[in-house]
């Protein structure tokens, strides 16, 4: 290349440079120009999109305690409140859809019913608080010389309710036990306590035994009756399986609760003897002997720990795949047929009889068999009385099938029952700790006596109530209701129980005295300003069970009746107890109005009427009549739409999120 031409080149190569140069920078001036022109904005925003803010309406309950009671402000409804977060004691004082009184803190299997009345005002129907119920005085001919009202309430502290008295007495919220103070001291209540819980489970495991059998025992006798010849082949039915499966059921209970007796007994025997820090009995659990005997109590305690580890549960027998065999297994274990006296013969008697004898023995026997478990029996039902106390109950047989070698003799008909008696005939004393339990002496009053409430004649909880909605009326939900969603298939977590109280009979008690008995229980549901607002009793006419017995709660018309004892105290009047006047419709269902987005005071009374009850409807023979529970609901007259939460509408969510 000349250097003309490699300067002409390098001319055209700066100005190609140049060129592509200037195509850059006009490029980028192009891009930049993009971005150059101006916006107006100061406060930007998205648009368009359809957004709708959740309803919820909401009907909330809160147990109450000293300090929200006095500021009910103070319930708190935060993160975190759940008793599946805390504890259930601290989650039911917050707002939320369940208060549960089950924990052992509260006390309430220590409430027993004990005739009363009402102290109220007759001024304004107003509820005497600080003194709810008058109990009656008695006079050493055992007739009731007068009403007092002096009683007391407390609250729950470790062994006893402990309760204030004077011209100021303590006014504690929560759940309260209603009764009486003797003076005694905190140990000398558990002492009393401990002793009365041990006698009333002993006698417990006896009547529950003899309930049973009162009401499946016929199917028991017809099918040991039937396999007292060896070589029937007899096989019971669908029926006969159920009822022996529901005594087996019982002698579980029936253990369960020896257990807990002999351990009540233990922990009265500590009170007794002024050990240090004797503990109370939690929940059900084994007794433990005494690893070196000291005593006769403590001899005594051992072989009845003895008698009750003696006591073997049978298997539940399936109904479904039921043979022979597992039949005559579950019936050797209830009862030993070589030591059971039936109709005055024994097994080995039967068996070597020949048909006219048996036919014979039938006839005899038609119009009252007796079946009777020697002490030497080694069947359940034995063993329970010789750890308790003998029993016996009456059954009505419909049709008794004797087997007569290859064929079966029927006797007795729907028209004419058998009426037998079955019976345990216990001899030994060695497991008996009624008489050990009635000659202890009760520990000596340590320091200044205390007010704390030695006899219980009812209990009251008391807990507010708030909704959101306008014009909302609370009312009492008798039937089972979820507690959220009504559609809800999330029936473990959230499904309500509805109104209802249950109870568990004793033994001896008849179906008329317990219904009746049931009658006289009263639940009255008193405001803020203490005044009765409504009634509600158990419904005789919903009872559903057997020895468990459950009966919806409805509120009734009632009146107050001042004529009996002057203006400080009223009787309180329902219809006839088997001919109840319920309220029905909206407006007579309610038990108040309620203000939006106001908390308010609510207090549920139970009692016994003690001028419906007397001594025709109660056992004689056992501490406690009945046991049960009580079960309150409550709705709103208003329609509440509460916000959608899957997990708790649908199971199938919760499984599968």
């Amino acid at each position: 290349m000349t250097k003309s031409q490699a300067n002409s080149y390098g001319g055209v190569r700066k100005k190609l440079m140049g060129a592509v140069a200037m195509l850059l920078v006009a490029s980028i001036m192009v891009v930049s120009s993009t971005y150059a022109w101006f916006t107006l904005s100061t406060a930007p925003e998205i648009t368009g999109i359809s957004t709708s803010v959740g309803a919820n309406g909401n009907l909330e309950i809160a147990l109450l305690d000293n300090e929200t009671a006095a500021d009910m402000k103070k319930i708190a409804s935060n993160v975190g409140d759940s008793s599946e977060v805390k504890a259930v004691t601290a989650a039911n004082i917050t707002w939320g859809n369940l208060v549960d009184l089950s924990d052992s803190s509260y006390g309430t299997s220590k409430f027993v019913l004990n005739p009363a009345r009402l102290n109220l005002n007759g001024a304004a129907d107003k509820l005497n608080r600080a003194a709810s119920l008058m109990v009656a005085e008695y006079g050493a001919d055992g007739r009731v010389t007068k009403l007092n009202g002096n009683t007391i309430t407390g609250l729950y502290k470790g062994t006893v309710f402990a309760g204030e008295s004077g011209p100021n007495p303590a006014d504690p919220y929560g759940v309260r036990a209603i009764g009486v103070a003797a003076g005694m001291s905190e140990e000398q209540i558990a002492f009393r306590n401990a002793r009365i819980t041990a006698a009333s489970k002993l006698l417990s495991a006896s009547n529950g035994m003899a309930a049973a059998i009162s009401v499946n025992g016929a199917a028991l006798v017809n099918t040991i009756i039937a396999y007292a010849n060896t070589g029937s082949a007899y096989t019971p039915t669908a029926d006969d399986i159920s009822h022996i499966n529901a005594i087996i059921t019982a002698v579980g209970t029936a253990k369960t609760n020896i257990g807990d007796a002999i351990r009540y007994a233990q922990y009265a025997y500590s009170l007794s003897k002024e050990e240090e820090n004797p503990q109370e009995p939690t929940g059900t659990g084994t007794p433990v002997k005494y690893e070196a005997p000291s005593d006769d109590f403590q001899t005594n305690v051992n072989a009845a720990i003895a008698a009750y580890e003696d006591i073997t549960v049978p298997a539940l027998l399936d109904a479904e795949n039921v043979t022979k065999n597992a039949v005559v297994t579950a019936l050797d274990a209830l009862v030993d047929r070589t030591h059971c006296v039936i109709g005055g013969k024994t097994n080995t008697e039967l068996n070597g009889m020949s048909q006219q004898e048996l036919t014979n023995w039938g006839i005899d026997n038609i119009s009252n068999l007796t079946v009777v478990m020697n002490s030497e029996n080694t069947g359940a039902l034995a063993k329970v009385a010789a750890a308790s106390a003998n029993y016996s109950a009456g059954v009505s047989i419909p049709g008794l099938t004797v087997p007569m070698g290859g064929t079966n003799m029927v006797i007795g008909s729907a028209a004419n029952p058998i009426r037998a008696t079955l019976s345990t005939n216990k001899t030994s004393s060695a497991t008996d700790m009624s008489a050990r339990l009635a000659s202890m002496e009760a520990p000596a009053a340590t320091g200044d006596a205390v007010t704390n409430i030695t006899d219980i004649y009812g209990y009251a909880v008391d807990f507010a109530v708030r909704t959101n909605a306008a014009d909302s009326k609370l009312k009492l939900q008798t039937a089972a209701a979820q507690r959220i969603y009504s559609d809800a298939t999330n029936e473990e977590t959230t499904q309500g129980g509805g109104s209802y109280m249950e109870f568990t009979k004793d033994g001896t008690l008849s179906d008329t005295q317990f219904k009746d008995l049931i009658g006289a229980v009263r639940v009255v549901f008193v405001n803020g300003a203490n005044e009765i607002i409504a009634v509600a009793v158990p419904d005789a006419g919903t009872l559903s069970g057997v020895t468990t017995v459950k009966a919806e709660l409805k509120l009734v018309n009632y009146t107050i009746d001042y004529s009996d004892g002057g203006s400080d105290n009223g009787k309180i009047h329902v219809m006839n107890n088997n001919d109840v006047d319920y309220k029905t419709g909206d407006d007579k269902a309610d038990l108040m109005t309620l203000s939006q987005n106001q908390a308010t005071k609510l207090t549920a009374l139970v009692y016994l009427d003690g001028d419906v009850v007397d001594n025709s409807m109660v056992s004689a023979t056992n501490a406690q009549s009945m046991t049960g529970k009580l079960n309150l609901q409550f709705s709103s007259s208003a329609d509440l739409k509460p916000m959608e939460y899957t997990p708790l509408r649908s199971t199938t969510a919760q499984q599968n999120p």
